[in-house]
């Protein structure tokens, strides 16, 4: 049998890299007894027992080593190039096989495979654990980058992979866009394997062990055969060698794909393709790597040896970034993945906690503030430290915002007030972090930044060119007054001037689905009393910031007609 490799591809010629490799030899088989008593049993197995689509199945191996010729059914290498192949994530793998023993006419079609990438957590000097010394430690964490929803190549109508680059193709990260996701029945999308599966939450000790069991099931089964002697004990022997033989590839199968290549069989192939630290299966969840005296920092994509040069770097983000492999980046689970790589664990002095800015606004003292909070959900702040609020710059260093100071509300949570911060202070267009200061510790910088928002909401056109729609009374005395404003920080409240308590109203925090992004005042009812009077409506987002209109509604003139509105 041979079996045709399809779909890797050489960088600099841009072609398809098309290789035919022969597998095992097939199983062979013997008769035994006479007459009607013959069987048939296994004489040389060659097949070993691997799992496809979660069953056990038994296969045949084939090597890349030496190339064969294709159109020749004895296999011939000679004069044959075996081409190296150049690997590349998400690049489109066909595979067909042909039985040149049978003289097969019509090949099966191919099957396309998605080449994975795996990603080597190095914990460079570190540990995991609470012991150095323990067996595996110092190991690599070993993750595999989730598939990408696109091909990084074409794949034409014959399904075989072309050397074109697929234009809808973006790298994905273990987080975020682009990655291959599924529906899991309940309505949630989730990370896919390559069959479009859920990817599993089974332990695989758990699962190699329950086709282990199967295996041995079958031994025993083979055990329990008639041991007459004669054709009886020749097929018994001929099934229990079968059966050893199962299991004995089976562990090889297991220590050649998983074991060997440093994946954690005590995970779930969930775990194998989320980001260490990050992973949804709490039970799972991989700790930061430690080392004596020193505090775990973050992954990069080279060795790093100092806290100012860490602190330096930017976060791996972009692709054009990832291809820059001559700089190194911080390593996150949003830095995406173009092919196989290695990042490395860094270690500094034992930081500060770490903490977050949150923007906030207290309407009863009509206060804009930057709220200080735990990093980490169900932890207090530190006690006795300092903060400042940062601006990162370029060069990696930071820069305190000028003109605020560290305050305490009421309720006793550290904030700086920012409700008369001027825009010459700060961009809006920035990201601001707290720094914390623990006395004896390093400094920490938030991990979660947020923009500094001072826009004011929008007042929306509601036709004829106006902001504000008014509709009197035959007599002047009430008007229903109408307006609609808009803020991306969500709209808090919209209302007539003198008429806030019968306005709009919604306190609860911005909603995810940016239902509160706009929001109307509908017929808010005031009174003119006849006089010509100025109305002011007033819109507040969720952070404070205000926007006002004007609507100067005329009185009511009398004449032999009745009552006229005058134009203004």
């Amino acid at each position: 049998m041979q079996l045709l490799e399809q779909g890797a591809y050489r960088k600099t010629k841009k072609s398809v890299l098309n290789q035919a490799y022969l597998s095992d030899a097939n199983d062979t088989y013997k008769d035994v007894g006479s007459g009607d008593d013959t069987e048939s049993v296994i004489d040389k197995k060659r097949s070993r027992a691997v799992i496809v689509n979660k069953k056990i199945y038994n296969g045949y191996e084939f090597s890349t080593q030496t190339a064969v010729n294709p159109s020749d059914p004895l296999g011939a290498t000679t004069g044959i190039l075996n081409k190296k192949y150049k690997m590349v994530k998400d690049a489109p793998l066909a595979f067909s096989t042909e039985d040149y023993s049978i003289n097969a006419i019509e090949k099966l079609p191919p099957v396309i495979e998605q080449v994975q990438a795996k990603v080597k957590f190095d914990l460079n000097g570190g540990y995991l654990g609470e012991d150095p010394n323990a067996e595996k430690a110092k190991d690599p964490i070993v993750k595999i980058a989730p598939l990408n929803e696109n091909y990084r190549y074409v794949v034409d109508k014959d399904n075989f992979p072309t050397a074109t680059l697929n234009p809808s193709y973006k790298a994905n990260a273990f987080e975020g866009a682009n990655r291959r996701m599924v529906d899991d029945g309940a309505g949630n999308q989730v990370m896919a394997s390559h069959t479009d599966q859920p990817l599993g939450t089974e332990i695989y000790q758990v699962a190699f062990d329950r086709y282990k069991e199967q295996l041995q099931n079958r031994l025993v089964e083979a055990e329990a055969l008639d041991n007459t002697i004669g054709t009886p004990r020749t097929i018994r022997n001929a099934a229990i060698a079968e059966a050893k033989q199962d299991i004995d590839s089976f562990d090889n199968y297991i220590a050649k794909f998983y074991t060997n290549k440093g994946i954690d069989i005590t995970k779930s192939q969930l775990w194998l393709r989320e980001f260490p630290g990050k992973e949804s299966q709490v039970e799972l969840k991989t700790e930061n790597p430690k080392m004596e005296n020193k505090e775990f920092y973050g992954w990069t994509t080279k060795k790093v040896t100092s806290v100012d040069e860490y602190n330096k770097l930017e976060e791996l983000k972009t692709e054009a970034q990832a291809k820059n492999i001559t700089k190194t980046y911080k390593f996150t689970e949003n830095s995406p993945i173009l092919s196989e790589m290695t990042v490395y664990a860094f270690y500094g002095p034992v930081k500060s906690q770490v903490t977050n800015p949150k923007q906030t606004y207290d309407e009863a003292k009509d206060k804009q503030y930057i709220e200080i909070t735990p990093a980490e959900e169900g932890k207090d702040l530190p006690e006795n430290a300092t903060y400042k609020l940062v601006k990162k710059n370029e060069d990696g260093n930071y820069t305190e915002v000028e003109g605020l100071t560290q305050t305490t509300k009421e309720d006793g949570t550290p904030v700086f007030d920012i409700t008369d911060l001027p825009s010459d202070k700060f961009d809006p267009n920035a990201d601001y972090y707290i720094e914390t200061i623990e006395t004896g510790k390093n400094p920490s910088y938030s991990d979660t930044p947020i923009k500094i928002d001072k826009v004011a909401p929008t007042f929306a056109d509601m036709g004829n060119g106006k902001q504000v729609l008014a509709n009197p009374d035959p007599l002047g005395y009430f008007v229903k007054v109408s307006a609609k404003a808009e803020d991306q920080a969500g709209i808090l409240r919209i209302y007539v001037d003198g008429y806030k308590d019968k306005g709009y109203y919604d306190s609860t925090p911005k909603a995810e689905d940016n239902s509160d992004v706009t929001k109307s005042l509908n017929d808010n009812v005031a009174v003119q009393q006849g006089q010509e009077k100025t109305f002011t409506v007033i819109a507040i987002d969720k952070f404070g910031n205000k926007a006002n209109v004007e609507h100067k509604e005329a009185k009511k003139t009398s004449t032999n007609q009745g009552w006229y509105r005058q134009t203004l």
